[in-house]
């Protein structure tokens, strides 16, 4: 999700709340009060839940404040035009040089705890703060929502899983994650860090050690997280992302993630790198090639980082400007 970015500062944003009240003034994207079939769609909710370990009298007082949250004009973003262009227009264009410098500086600002992570985690500090910037847009401030009354809306409109709402309901249980914090933007996402409910149910990590996990305060814990779930998602802390390639016109290797070979075999189908050398000589590395655009579209060799960028979201687009951010942090950090 692309917002338009501002210099960093080098500290977290608070985030603006958006109170979701009675006798509060309409926000474009809400309305007052639910509708009846809200209303019963949140009591058959809080019936479908009550068997799965909440406190009913606790899971009463939840629902009581739920508030229907209404989309009226979807958030803009850049991967939504995506399908219009192709990897040679998006991705020059997907961030500004205000951008590449912000995660420089966010690199630089939090290298201690990056270096404290890379130990622990094994991911390469670059990679946390590109994913930071993509997916969190590096907390800073934006309009936010109680995640409660967001995962009800969208899942009564079809638009999500009612497995987040569950997952909503476990982090607000949890005394490890600060209530206070449990705040969404329009698509569900949690404010701060882009992660879901239901990753945050199973990744959510005190990275500062006070015992509380909070995605609005602590830029530790957000970086901690999303180092955790790099991690269990097969990162290899020996490798990078992948690189583009250039292919010959009578390409026979096979495309797709589904297929891996090594090096040497994607060298004897005549991939090159981008400028023309060949490709490296280590024997550790299966890559996948890909050309998310066609055949006269960029073509790369992905490893299994990469794969680790697709867990996050399935999208060669998002694992892709993940990478691109990462290098030209790494550029502009010599």
């Amino acid at each position: 999700m692309k917002r338009d970015f501002i210099a960093f500062s080098g500290l977290l944003l608070a985030v603006h709340f958006a109170v979701l009240a009675d006798d509060a003034q309409p926000d474009p994207i809400q309305v007052k009060q639910g509708k009846p079939e809200f209303e019963q769609y949140l009591a058959r909710l809080q019936q479908q839940v009550s068997p799965l370990g909440f406190d009913p009298q606790w899971l009463s007082q939840q629902f009581a404040d739920v508030k229907r949250f209404k989309k009226v004009t979807p958030v803009a973003s850049s991967l939504d035009t995506y399908p219009a262009q192709t990897l040679e227009q998006f991705l020059p264009n997907r961030f500004t040089q205000s951008d590449i410098d912000a995660a420089a500086t966010a690199l630089q600002d939090h290298a201690s705890l990056l270096q404290q992570l890379q130990q622990e985690y094994g991911i390469q500090p670059r990679f946390l703060v590109a994913l930071w910037a993509v997916a969190g847009n590096l907390s800073r401030a934006d309009s936010a929502y109680p995640l409660l009354s967001v995962t009800s809306s969208l899942a009564y409109e079809g638009e999500l899983a009612e497995d987040e709402v569950i997952a909503a309901l476990r982090l607000l249980q949890n005394e490890q994650f600060d209530k206070h914090s449990l705040v969404a933007l329009r698509d569900a996402s949690i404010a701060g860090s882009g992660f879901s409910a239901s990753q945050l149910v199973r990744y959510g990590r005190d990275g500062d050690h006070d015992g509380v996990i909070d995605h609005q305060r602590s830029v530790a814990d957000i970086l901690a997280s999303y180092a955790f779930f790099l991690s269990k998602h097969g990162w290899n802390a020996e490798q990078i992302w992948g690189r583009q390639v250039t292919l010959p016109e009578d390409l026979s290797g096979r495309l797709g993630m589904e297929y891996q070979a090594g090096f040497e075999y994607w060298q004897n189908a005549g991939i090159r790198r981008f400028n023309g050398d060949d490709l490296p000589r280590r024997t550790d590395i299966q890559a996948s090639l890909l050309q998310p655009d066609g055949q006269k579209g960029r073509a790369y060799l992905v490893y299994d980082n990469y794969r680790a960028l697709l867990a996050w979201q399935d999208d060669h687009y998002f694992a892709l400007s993940v990478s691109y951010l990462s290098e030209r942090v790494k550029a502009v950090s010599r």
